[in-house]
């Protein structure tokens, strides 16, 4: 354990964050297997960016993130 407050800044530092954080974490940090989770992490975005991704891409060419598939349901941050 560090001795120089580290952790302790880390934490208070993640709790002040999370109220503004979206419940599904960082979409790019999220696997090709994460489609259950993706929904919570565009949130309230999630019908604009599929409409966006239907016109710009609609045969699905780019596919590095996993686009979210539905409209989230209620997830808490932990």
């Amino acid at each position: 354990m560090l001795a120089d407050g580290s952790v302790v800044r880390a934490d208070a530092a993640s709790a002040a964050l999370e109220p503004h954080a979206l419940a599904g974490g960082y979409a790019n940090l999220l696997g090709p297997d994460a489609t259950g989770q993706t929904p919570h992490a565009y949130g309230g975005n999630t019908p604009r960016l599929l409409a966006v991704k239907d016109t710009v891409d609609p045969d699905g060419v780019f596919r590095g993130i996993p686009p979210p598939m539905a409209a989230p349901r209620a997830l808490s941050h932990r």
